[in-house]
């Protein structure tokens, strides 16, 4: 008998105001999450991924701190200086924004929020270190366009912990893949995931199977 995990994703399509429209602040404060993805002031995207803030102006004088939850539930929150006639992305993985706060007034400056980098790292499968023999696939669907990586952690996960803080290691066969592909590998690390270093459309499917058996 075999255990087999699945982890489907299917990102939203990029955008540049997917989380806030072009906006404005006078004074210190936060954001109204009113973008393409909001509901109540709550954004939600499709696969947790990495948030754009984009101007067209000078904003590096300020902080934006941001919070939401990743797919797993877990609270995050992040402070990162603003951006400079260019756009910048989180570090952290968002599922949901719930809050943009802006450090001061904002000058009449513009900002959006979105996630029209297109990057994304999924939640972590936990698996079976013990279980070495692994069959890692990625299933895509017809028509889709993006590049993915498989990624392993020799961690345990870590509740406490951003998903982001794990350490990685890229898989040396699975990685700058465009098209569905698998293989059978020996590996001793319990985590899990699929990368996305460039996302236009589509959704798929990670599966991971190893041979049902107990810890020691």
């Amino acid at each position: 008998m075999s255990n087999i995990v699945t982890y489907s994703f299917a990102p939203s399509a990029p955008a540049a105001t997917s989380v806030c429209t072009s906006q404005t602040r006078a004074t210190a404060g936060d954001l109204t999450i009113d973008g393409t993805l909001a509901v109540a002031e709550v954004a939600t995207l499709g696969e947790q991924c990495h948030l754009s803030l984009t101007t067209t102006e000078d904003l590096s004088g300020l902080t934006f701190t941001i919070y939401g939850t990743s797919r797993r539930g877990i609270a995050i929150q992040e402070t990162i200086t603003g951006p400079n006639n260019t756009t910048i992305n989180t570090v952290g993985n968002y599922n949901t924004v719930t809050r943009i706060a802006a450090s001061a007034g904002m000058g009449g400056v513009n900002l959006s929020v979105g996630n029209s980098s297109g990057t994304l790292e999924t939640s972590w499968a936990t698996m079976n270190q013990y279980a070495f023999n692994k069959g890692i696939s990625v299933q895509l669907s017809s028509g889709a366009s993006l590049t993915y990586e498989v990624q392993y952690s020799p961690q345990k996960m870590d509740l406490t912990l951003w998903e982001d803080q794990i350490s990685t290691l890229a898989d040396a066969v699975l990685t700058g893949k465009m098209a569905s592909a698998g293989i059978q590998t020996i590996i001793t690390w319990p985590l899990i995931r699929l990368k996305i270093t460039n996302y236009v459309s589509g959704s798929g499917v990670l599966i991971i199977s190893e041979p049902a058996q107990a810890s020691t």
